[in-house]
């Protein structure tokens, strides 16, 4: 048996690289991200357990409220307006497209939100664009 929040941000990587979306990329788990900014070559795409909230909502299962964090980085050419604005797309692609596709553990979709939209400090250094979101998703979980 796994954690809650584990189970949703797997389940999320899972998804999201079964999609067919504009941009080819391998989503990949893990709880901390441990890649520099200047070492980010092609298109990385990181989900990352987030929050978990459980209360009780009967005595053989229990309701959670989970996040996921997902972040998008790729390294951008000098004169980056085309690209960061496809990057921006595609982060935006990939918010309608887990909105409509559930995760199999049988979380709701509640919402997402951009923790970075994009991080002006990525581009200007190391010419990287980096945008994180948040999923938010309810699920039940059976006790024990």
């Amino acid at each position: 048996m796994s954690a809650v929040y584990v189970d949703a941000a797997e389940s999320f990587k899972d998804v999201i690289n079964g999609l067919t979306l504009s941009m080819t990329f391998a989503a990949t788990r893990e709880y901390v991200p441990t890649r520099d900014v200047c070492d980010v070559k092609g298109l990385t795409v990181i989900v990352v357990p987030a929050t978990a909230e459980g209360g009780a909502a009967a005595r053989a299962r229990a309701e959670w409220d989970v996040a996921v964090d997902v972040g998008i980085q790729k390294k951008v050419s000098e004169d980056s307006g085309a690209e960061v604005d496809a990057l921006a797309a595609f982060s935006q692609e990939i918010a309608d497209a887990m909105a409509i596709n559930p995760l199999p553990i049988g979380a709701s979709f509640q919402g997402v939100k951009w923790l970075a939209i994009y991080v002006p400090e990525h581009l200007r250094e190391s010419r990287v664009f980096t945008s994180v979101m948040r999923f938010e998703y309810k699920l039940w979980k059976a006790r024990g």
